[in-house]
């Protein structure tokens, strides 16, 4: 994705590919403990994005 300028040079790939796993497995831990799924969209939503928009 750098060769492309997808993303910049700044962009720590492996932090950038960390986040998103922390949050899919903190929001199922509220998905498994609250019933509710909003936490893990959330998670999903704005890790999504935060990426969409890396290095940019």
């Amino acid at each position: 994705m750098r060769a492309t300028g997808q993303v910049g040079a700044e962009v720590d790939p492996a932090r950038h590919a960390a986040a998103p796993l922390a949050g899919v497995q903190g929001g199922v831990l509220m998905l498994m403990s609250t019933g509710r799924l909003t936490y893990l969209q959330a998670a999903l939503d704005v890790g999504i994005d935060a990426l969409r928009h890396a290095g940019r």
